[in-house]
């Protein structure tokens, strides 16, 4: 279940750059099937990140989204989508290098349990039944009172 939107991506970063990381060349700007393709395939990585991450603490997927995991998502959405194309040193590229080393940090801390997400109720660990069987008393009540 993916975690945040293509529209939150452009939230963060203009959709003309989004739509540059999604192609390959210039040629590549008018396929727009491929360019959404590739934008959702982003997502749904950092989704699949989230909840490997999560998973050991956390049922997965998280529902509802918990706050600040949408934004955690589109750093992990856009630094997958701008690695396709490598990233240049001392240039913007280094801000979303940060981001998503600093939305990894965030979610291994979650799952390690140094952090806990806003959820509402405690992280849930799966509920185990326990099932109680006796023999049948062989003394009833009755039959020691005459004793």
């Amino acid at each position: 279940m993916p975690y945040c939107t293509d529209a939150d991506l452009v939230d963060q970063l203009p959709e003309e750059k989004l739509r540059e990381y999604a192609a390959d060349n210039d040629d590549e700007l008018a396929d727009e099937a491929l360019i959404a393709s590739r934008i959702g395939r982003a997502i749904t990585t950092a989704a699949e990140d989230t909840d490997l991450l999560l998973q050991g603490r956390y049922p997965v997927p998280l529902e509802p989204c918990p706050k600040g995991i949408r934004n955690i998502n589109v750093s992990i959405a856009i630094y997958h989508l701008a690695s396709r194309k490598g990233f240049r040193k001392d240039t913007s590229d280094q801000v979303i290098v940060d981001r998503y080393e600093a939305a990894i940090r965030v979610l291994t801390k979650i799952g390690e349990g140094k952090l806990d997400l806003p959820m509402g109720d405690e992280p849930t660990q799966p509920e185990v039944a326990v099932t109680v069987r006796t023999r049948e008393r062989t003394f009833s009540d009755e039959l020691l009172e005459k004793f």
